[in-house]
């Protein structure tokens, strides 16, 4: 076949290197924040579950009978802006709703800047402005995607690591994890701590 044709069909896939500090690691490439939004507008929660369970580790079980955030939102008046973290500030007001979501709303607040389909913005549909900032568990503050993710890599690094390093060693073998495997992890994290984490 003639080169042109083949060239239409299939375009193998290729490194594109980025040079602003808007882009950069798993955590805001456009998949993750495609798979973590709602079709039209993001989602702050899942977001910050995703963060917590798939990069940090950390399983959560939500307490039972959570109220709707819609509930939150009908109590905003008219003259309040609504944005996510307005809404959640409400609906964090109860003590059963706030000892999780002090974890999860700092990280998914944390990536707003990103519309649902990955792309930067710098305001909301109705030209309210976004405000992607926020503390951690911690007490560390940031004030952009950018600083979370470095926030991320030094609150949590270790945590990050082992939860990367046991799900890519299940990944490898095929199974999950047993308490033998303790020392295979151990070897792991040894070798990454001297390979910079490379």
């Amino acid at each position: 076949r003639p080169q042109g044709i083949r060239e239409r069909f299939y375009e193998p896939p290729r490194l594109i290197k980025i040079n602003n500090d808007q882009r950069g690691g798993i955590i805001t490439s456009v998949g993750i924040l495609r798979v973590t939004s709602a079709p039209e507008k993001t989602n702050p929660v899942r977001r910050g579950v995703w963060l917590l369970e798939k990069i940090i580790g950390e399983e959560l079980e939500p307490p039972e009978n959570i109220p709707p955030l819609a509930d939150a939102k009908k109590k905003l008046n008219a003259t309040q802006p609504s944005g996510p973290a307005e809404i959640l500030k409400i609906h964090t007001s109860q003590a059963s709703c706030r000892a999780c979501h002090q974890h999860i709303d700092p990280l998914g607040l944390g990536l707003e800047n990103f519309s649902p389909n990955g792309d930067w913005r710098t305001s909301y549909a109705d030209k309210t402005p976004i405000v992607s900032s926020g503390v951690l568990p911690n007490g560390r503050a940031y004030s952009s995607p950018k600083q979370l993710k470095q926030e991320l890599l030094t609150f949590y690094r270790d945590r990050i690591v082992e939860n990367i390093i046991r799900k890519m060693l299940a990944y490898a073998i095929g199974r999950k994890l047993q308490p033998h495997d303790r020392v295979t992890i151990e070897k792991i994290r040894h070798e990454l701590a001297n390979n910079n984490y490379r």
